[in-house]
């Protein structure tokens, strides 16, 4: 057995009926003189019978008044005219909010019409109930007055995508006498009160309706200089771009938000394509993203803690103005790991920070220079010049790669062009602060030139399929050639190293 739903009339008929209906009524009121005596005439008291035939004859014309009206207004303005013309829903509360208008003035209009009563007392009545609701429905109406503001403004229809400062987003469904439902991307259904919403910061996405906010917060001790902070959050978010849908545009975005009682409180926003992925999986990428970028630079977030120092505190973050910090940095560089402790302190002191703007080129495709780069915070984007003239994002680098090594150790002119995509942090070492080590230990020329080639050849496709035994000879093709140009730009004689040949392992 299925449930059917009730009928109703065709869509002509529900203004026609009523007008017709309205039309019969002012025609027998019209003519009320002709039929009237004939049908009184069979009461006792006609005075009596007469009056009451009138108020119902006028009570039938109001009331089908107001259902006329009701009819009218909402096929040829609602469904009609504001329909037509912004191609968009009209709002319940506006629709509602006018049939309980015409309700109200239809029965005031029976009140004093039919019942005779008087239009001072009320006027009286009316202000009376208003300022009862003011007083003891305040609530409510602040709620009521808010949904209409909000439908009147027109920044935000049903349909669109919105979300809000505090987190909460989602398709805009409906607005209420006292709320506004959200229906969020996994289907649940979010009720907010009209007087907040109204009162909240709103970014209406329906131009991109298919994309989705997604928020989180972070906490990072004091210790972290908030700009610091921002810098490494706003990189890892940045990082995500591409990857379960995150978007590049609108960017994704790190702020300070508030002050806590552990730390400073961060808010990280992206936006994903709702087709390519969900929230909890987006969510994800960013705390991964998030965790990795953190511990690159040596930072935690924030917890409960309780210290008890006996002496000068430790700085548990990186401290890049820390020689001990800077040479953990470059030991991590696999082309120094060979290097002595006391080499890589040497490297250290001779190392220059900078911190680079977002959009700034940090080296030019083509150029000569006698530097090589590594990042500590931040991310950066490698571009190519393309055949038509522009250029080609060929891929993204963060906190530990470095680049730049062969125009330092080999000559050749930079491959490309790298750009800070956020607020970086870059350490810059020169050819000479390389020298010295390369002419006290001319042997260590083997090692880095190796592991250049490892690095130049590990995406090569014909070197993968090739067999281990091809792959060997590749390797030490390259490394022997990368050995006679590195020797050749530091002035190393070749009988200053002890072996003929690299090693190749």
């Amino acid at each position: 057995m299925s449930n059917s739903s009730p009928r109703q009339l065709p869509r002509p008929l529900r203004y026609i009926a009523p007008l017709t209906l309205l039309v019969v009524w002012l025609c027998l009121y019209l003519a009320r003189d002709s039929w009237l005596a004939q049908l009184v005439g069979q009461f006792p008291d006609q005075i009596a019978a007469t009056a009451s035939l009138n108020r119902t004859l006028l009570l039938a014309i109001w009331a089908t008044a107001g259902w006329t009206l009701l009819a009218l207004v909402n096929r040829f303005v609602w469904q009609g005219l504001q329909a037509s013309k912004s191609g968009k829903q009209v709002p319940q509360l506006l629709t509602s909010l006018f049939t309980a208008l015409i309700i109200l003035l239809t029965l005031s209009a029976i009140l004093v019409s039919v019942f005779s009563f008087s239009p001072l007392n009320l006027g009286l009545l009316v202000g009376g109930l208003a300022l009862l609701l003011a007083l003891f429905f305040r609530d409510f109406l602040n709620d009521l007055f808010s949904g209409l503001s909000i439908n009147l403004d027109e920044a935000v229809n049903i349909g669109d995508t919105v979300s809000l400062e505090r987190g909460h987003g989602g398709v805009l469904e409906q607005i209420n006498w006292r709320s506004t439902h959200l229906r969020r991307p996994n289907g649940n259904l979010v009720i907010i009160p009209n007087s907040v919403f109204s009162n909240a910061i709103v970014l209406n996405q329906s131009p991109q309706a298919d994309l989705v906010v997604v928020e989180l917060q972070a906490i990072l001790g004091f210790a972290v200089p908030v700009e610091r902070a921002i810098r490494v959050l706003t990189a890892a978010l940045h990082s995500a771009v591409g990857r379960q849908g995150v978007v590049a545009d609108p960017p994704p975005v790190a702020w300070a938000q508030s002050l806590g009682t552990v730390g400073n409180h961060y808010q990280l926003k992206c936006h994903f394509l709702h087709a390519q992925a969900n929230e909890g999986a987006v969510r994800t990428l960013m705390i991964a993203q998030v965790m990795r970028h953190l511990a690159a630079t040596g930072l935690a977030l924030a917890f409960p803690q309780q210290n008890v120092f006996l002496g000068e505190a430790a700085v548990q973050a990186m401290d890049w103005h820390n020689k001990e910090d800077r040479q953990r940095l470059i030991a991590n560089i696999v082309l120094f790991k060979n290097l002595t402790e006391l080499e890589l302190g040497n490297l250290a002191e001779a190392v220059e920070l900078n911190v680079v703007p977002a959009g700034t080129a940090i080296i030019a495709e083509g150029e000569l220079t006698t530097s090589m780069y590594g990042l500590a915070e931040g991310l950066l984007e490698v571009k190519l010049k393309s055949e038509k003239g522009g250029t080609l994002k060929i891929g993204t680098m963060e906190p530990g790669d470095y680049f730049g090594e062969m125009s330092m150790l080999a000559g050749e002119p930079r491959s490309a062009t790298v750009i800070a995509q956020v607020d970086s942090v870059v350490f810059r070492l020169r050819r000479a602060a390389l020298q010295p080590i390369l002419d006290n230990r001319p042997e260590l020329t083997d090692s880095i030139s190796q592991r250049i080639a490892e690095r130049q050849l590990s995406n090569s496709v014909q070197l993968m399929s090739a067999s281990a035994q091809g792959r060997e000879a590749s390797l030490a093709k390259v490394t022997l050639t990368l050995v006679a140009r590195i020797r050749k730009v530091f002035k190393i004689l070749k009988k200053d190293v002890a072996r003929d040949k690299p090693s190749v392992s």
